[in-house]
Formats: structure tokens, C-alpha cells, sequence
């Protein structure tokens, strides 16, 4: 059985930039998790990050490695303010922040956590277990996505939760109402606009 410091469950902005800082501490540790997977698998297409480009980048311990320096590397244009940051620019700007400093990140399922002498003990779906002295668990919100309960007995093709969608191109034509008044809400909303859907008013939802 394998043993590490410092084990991070999830490779999304945060648990790449706290990968990123334990290394430049030259604290020992893993990662385990799919690098950026919400944000590449779950996020629609044609959306823009709701904050300024000087505020989207991930905190890095190193201050070329951010959104600016990355437009540099590549050759792209960049803004610190007053324009809009894509989906497409983020994911790519996140791709190189992990191939920079969290080169290592392993493609595991962590399926149980428990507590031994000393720390804790790691199942996976598909590896064989590990110890670490310390667990950080940065599985992000996807998770919770919530669809309210009286509709939720309700066919798939006609509820479903914002995060099952990349393309939003079925909707064109269609009647859609948007349930929930944050940003996802209104990104979708707004996207769902651009396509041609009738009716994308985000409604207001209390959470239970």
C-alpha cells in the first residue's frame, strides 16, 4: 500500500492550486481526480466567466504562471478589465496552469475515506488503496446540483439540471423556463436566448 503527505481529491481550480502551492512548500503529496472536468464537461458552450479577466485566474505561487502569462505564451491578446473572459480561453489558460505546475495529477475515483492511526486510508475504483497523513477534498459543486423535488419524478427529457448540458442548441424553438435566479440561471438563460428559446425567464426557486 502506497503512502503520500498530502492526498487532493479533485483536479479543478482549487485542488490544482493547492497542488501548486504544497509543491512550492515542497510538501509531498497526490493528486487524484479529472483535470478541469466540470469546467470541460458540464459547463455550456458560448458561456463567459461572470468575473473580469484580472480576477479569473487561479492563485498560483508563481506570478507568471496566471492569466496574463498565459496570453503571453500563446500569443493571445489579453485585457485586464472590461472584457469578457470565455469558457474556451479559461479551459485554456487552466490546461497550461496544470501542465506547469500540477503535472502529475492521476485519473483515480476515490470510492471511500477512513480513518487509521496516523491519517487515513484511500479506496479507489480502479487503484489500490493508499495512506496519507492528510486529505483535501476539492470535488467542487458538482455534486450538489439539485433539482427541486416536485419536479424531480418527472421525465429527463423534460427536467433537467443545468449541468447536464455542453450544447444547448436542442432548445431552439422550444418553450424553456429556467428554474433559479444565480448564475447559472442567468448564464443559461441568456444562452438559451441567443439560440431562439421561447421563454427562458429565470424563476426564482428557495432553496430547501
Amino acid at each position: 500500500m502506497s503512502t503520500s503527505d498530502v492526498l487532493v481529491i479533485g483536479a479543478g481550480p482549487f485542488g490544482l492550486s493547492i497542488a501548486a502551492h504544497l509543491s512550492d512548500l515542497g510538501i509531498e503529496h497526490s493528486v487524484v481526480g479529472r483535470t478541469m472536468d466540470t469546467w470541460r464537461s458540464h459547463m455550456p458552450q458560448g458561456m463567459n466567466l461572470k468575473s473580469e479577466p484580472y480576477g479569473s485566474w487561479m492563485a498560483t505561487p508563481r506570478a507568471e504562471v496566471d492569466l496574463a502569462g498565459y496570453c503571453r505564451a500563446k500569443g493571445l491578446e489579453h485585457v485586464d478589465r472590461v472584457g469578457p473572459l470565455s469558457l474556451e480561453r479559461f479551459l485554456g489558460y487552466s490546461g497550461w496552469y496544470a501542465e506547469q505546475l500540477v503535472p502529475g495529477v492521476r485519473d483515480e475515483t476515490v470510492t471511500e475515506v477512513s480513518a487509521v492511526d496516523g491519517g487515513f486510508r484511500v479506496s479507489f475504483a480502479a487503484a489500490a488503496p493508499m495512506t496519507v497523513k492528510k486529505v483535501v477534498v476539492a470535488t467542487g459543486i458538482l455534486p450538489y446540483a439539485h433539482i427541486p423535488a416536485p419536479l424531480a419524478g418527472l421525465p429527463g427529457d423534460l427536467v433537467t439540471h443545468t449541468s447536464d448540458h455542453q450544447l444547448l442548441d436542442k432548445f431552439s424553438g422550444r418553450k424553456v423556463a429556467v428554474i433559479g435566479s444565480g448564475q447559472s440561471a442567468l448564464e443559461t438563460s441568456a444562452l438559451l436566448h441567443e439560440i431562439g428559446a421561447h421563454g427562458p425567464l429565470p424563476l426564482a426557486h428557495p432553496q430547501p
